[in-house]
């Protein structure tokens, strides 16, 4: 994991219907990225996936997220999980 911060995108929140993912996370108000060209950036992390673990994030987001190529402030193409 390593420090990195993501343009282009605000962050809000959701409400989870979906309730294995409630169960899972323990909460049904998740945070989410909607695209905004004039937000700041957003702090965080990278993570370094296998197929494997992305296909299993892709498996656990509810269909209110979907996968979408992002950029960091220092370039870099990163995947994000973003509003539909």
């Amino acid at each position: 994991m390593r420090p990195a911060r993501l343009l282009g995108y605000a962050l809000t929140t959701i409400e989870i219907e979906n309730e294995l993912v409630v169960s899972l996370s323990g909460k049904s108000t998740h945070r989410i990225l909607v695209p905004d060209t004039e937000a700041g950036p957003i702090d965080g992390h990278l993570l370094d996936l296998t197929e494997d673990e992305l296909q299993a994030a892709d498996d656990y987001e509810v269909p209110d997220y979907r996968r979408t190529e992002a950029k960091t402030s220092n370039g870099e193409s990163v995947w994000a999980y973003v509003a539909v």
